[in-house]
């Protein structure tokens, strides 16, 4: 009775039409139902007042639509406000996602990894990965003038309170302790 339809989900639809004599014709089509695609930005959601922070999705979309008018997988922003992308896949289909940039007075960075280190052993901590973030300085919480690491990830072998100071690209800089203590040991 209808000259068109909306089909929600996978499987065969038929239709039967009649014509004004009362002649019929069926057609058959398999429709498949496209999974949606999924969307989640990452990057900076802090940023230091007149600094920047870094946005993005992973790529492999076929098209990126951000609340600023970019149409690029990263985008920097400038100003602490919620920015939104839209992604488009290979198929048409679409997903959005939402995140919400602040501005602070110090960056706020943390650090992941082993807590607790074996007896001959080492753990890695890392620092969380920020697209805005340019510099990583590694020291002791008690001796911050000398350098232990300059990379995101830092290999420790022995117990104590490690720091973490990073710099972003608008010269903004934080820094987060994580405290590794020795283990006994013992099964």
């Amino acid at each position: 009775t209808t000259a068109s339809i909306t089909v929600a989900k996978s499987g065969l639809v038929e239709l039967t039409v009649t014509d004004s004599g009362g002649c019929t014709a069926t057609a058959r089509v398999m429709v498949t139902a496209l999974p949606l695609p999924t969307v989640s930005i990452q990057g900076s959601r802090n940023m230091c007042k007149g600094g920047q922070a870094a946005l993005n999705v992973r790529p492999g979309f076929a098209a990126y639509r951000w609340s600023t008018g970019e149409s690029t997988q990263r985008i920097i922003v400038s100003a602490a406000a919620s920015y939104w992308v839209e992604v488009t896949d290979s198929n048409g289909c679409m997903a959005r996602d939402t995140a919400t940039v602040i501005e602070s007075d110090r960056l706020m960075p943390t650090i992941s990894g082993g807590t607790i280190l074996c007896p001959s052993a080492s753990t890695e901590l890392e620092a969380d990965s920020n697209e805005s973030y340019t510099r990583y300085i590694w020291t002791t919480e008690s001796d911050t003038s000398i350098y232990l690491g300059t990379e995101r990830r830092f290999t420790v072998s022995s117990a104590g309170r490690y720091m973490v100071r990073v710099v972003d690209i608008g010269g903004c800089s934080g820094s987060a302790v994580i405290e590794v203590k020795a283990g006994s040991g013992s099964i």
